[in-house]
């Protein structure tokens, strides 16, 4: 007697009727959903140049001009409306693509169901109240740029 038939290696685990009686719901996936064996390579989408370049290139570009908009700031305290709008702008901008792109890495909806869409609209959310925040503080009061100089100054 060899070890397979002992461990019944050759025999199968279910009953073939039995699994055809069953409906489809109870048997498991339709052969639609799978695709191939097991043993069979991942199938990856066909590569596409531009996906997510664009992104990426926009990422790139806010955070370029984040650099001669905080000199600008630093050497114009508060003169500039347009220098105070933009480097809101911009840093508006950039935090907000920062944190969604940790939303996209971390909290992904697959593993969190009910917290990532929560999260995401939340990052919206607060990203259109300090959009709204930025704008008053820059025509109803002194301007970021002059805000920071005072508290450089101070």
């Amino acid at each position: 007697m060899s070890m397979r038939s002992v461990v019944a290696f050759n025999k199968p685990l279910i009953n073939q009727a039995h699994l055809r009686a069953l409906p489809n719901s109870v048997r498991g996936f339709h052969a639609a959903y799978i695709q191939g064996t097991v043993n069979d390579p991942t199938k990856y989408p066909s590569p596409d140049r531009y996906h997510g370049s664009y992104h990426w290139a926009f990422e790139r570009l806010i955070s370029v001009a984040l650099v001669p908009l905080c000199a600008a700031g630093a050497v114009k305290h508060g003169v500039s409306g347009v220098v105070d709008g933009g480097l809101s702008v911009a840093l508006l901008l950039h935090s907000y693509m920062g944190f969604e792109n940790v939303m996209v890495d971390y909290v992904e909806k697959r593993k969190f169901p009910i917290v990532a869409p929560i999260a995401t609209w939340a990052i919206r959310a607060l990203t259109v109240a300090t959009g709204v925040g930025l704008y008053e503080f820059n025509t109803n009061d002194v301007g970021l740029t002059e805000l920071v100089s005072k508290l450089w100054t101070a």
